[in-house]
């Protein structure tokens, strides 16, 4: 492509910039909610898959809040934190459970996040270490002691050895795997996470976990059935506090492939809207260029132009509103699966927008065009 193509192509452009503004604007929305739907795809994929790779007990369930968190300005209802950690140990007191808590230390001003977990909390998820060992049977539910045990994320590898002690206080027995995730089942919100830098410790008795102000681990509740689990709302209502909604593994999975069954629906409809409208503008858009300059491209080529040149100069602001689309919603989303989509979807749209002028020029070339018109 030589230089003076290239100016003509951007004085096109600019004789015609609001008509391409308005087409790239469209085009990027078209993509913002194609980004939705590819990552709504991702997050069920990933989901659903490393919740068939947990291995969750059937007659588990966990406790999902029913409070309504907005960020609009309406009240927002949040427990008081006294409140959930009490619940905490009227459910521990009342139901085997299963799950993991956070509290945290502090040193040297820094605060540092530990995770209390159950006694059967690695096998459901299936985590494995690199180095030293997980915890032991007779490690669970005990008072807090000196040195108490602690499995490290592979993140901290290449910081401690087994045998050091974390936060000078804790003494480190395993260092996991790269790659271990975990969940909380929280319905169509919930997602998985990495465990690479997470610090373990094994739950204490509820009497330690009361003087240590702790939340006793409640992620998962055991129960034959789940109208078992009703002295729990019958508790939280007593005390002020908002009621739970239980969810298995199971229900979580058909809930997931539910919301994201509409979402996607949803998503195509508009999308494809979208596109078809900005297709049938573009296609307007370049029928209408070649009829207003249908002199000028064939003086243009009299002067030496190329038919390639032609019809690049016809093509040129279609492909250039689709390459503005795909890098600026490329740089939205940063996902390299979602650019791939971005590029097919921008490469199709492209290729529909311009084919009807291409065979329309093929089938009339523009000199009998001009005769026509004359």
């Amino acid at each position: 492509m030589n230089k003076q193509l290239i100016k003509i192509i951007l004085f096109d452009i600019k004789s015609n910039l609001l008509s391409c503004l308005l087409l790239t604007f469209q085009m990027i929305v078209a993509f913002f909610v194609i980004g939705n739907l590819c990552s709504i795809t991702a997050y069920k994929t990933v989901t659903v898959n490393a919740l068939d790779g947990f291995d969750f007990p059937k007659n588990c369930y966990s406790p999902s809040s029913t409070d309504i968190y907005t960020d609009g300005g309406i009240v927002v209802d949040y427990d008081d934190i006294e409140k959930e950690r009490n619940l905490s140990y009227y459910i521990a007191e009342n139901y085997k459970t299963e799950g993991r808590s956070e509290f945290y230390e502090e040193k040297d001003g820094t605060e540092y996040t530990l995770s209390v977990i159950t006694e059967h909390y690695f096998d459901i998820f299936g985590f494995e270490v690199s180095k030293g060992r997980l915890f032991q049977n007779t490690e669970y539910g005990k008072d807090l002691s000196d040195n108490p045990p602690v499995v490290l994320g592979s993140d901290f590898e290449n910081d401690y050895s087994i045998g050091d002690l974390y936060l000078d206080k804790y003494e480190v027995v395993g260092i996991l795997k790269s790659g271990m995730k975990t969940t909380f089942l929280q319905g169509d919100k919930s997602s998985v996470v990495s465990a690479d830098d997470d610090v373990f410790i094994p739950v204490m008795s509820i009497e330690s976990m009361k003087a240590q102000g702790i939340d006793y681990p409640t992620s998962l509740i055991y129960a034959d059935d789940k109208s078992d689990l009703a002295a729990i709302n019958d508790y939280a209502a007593e005390n002020g506090m908002n009621t739970y909604n239980f969810i298995s593994a199971d229900e979580t999975r058909q809930l997931i492939d539910l919301v994201s069954a509409k979402a996607d629906i949803s998503l195509i409809v508009i999308s494809s809207i979208i596109i078809i409208l900005a297709v049938f503008s573009m296609i307007q858009s370049t029928l209408l260029y070649v009829r207003k300059n249908i002199r000028e491209l064939l003086i243009h080529m009299i002067c030496g132009a190329s038919q390639s040149d032609i019809l690049l100069r016809i093509s040129a602001e279609v492909l250039i509103i689709n390459l503005v689309g795909v890098v600026v919603s490329s740089l939205i989303f940063m996902s390299l699966r979602t650019t791939l989509v971005f590029m097919l979807t921008g490469i199709a749209t492209a290729v529909i927008a311009i084919l009807p002028v291409m065979v329309s020029i093929k089938r009339k070339p523009l000199i009998m065009q001009i005769k026509e018109e004359k």
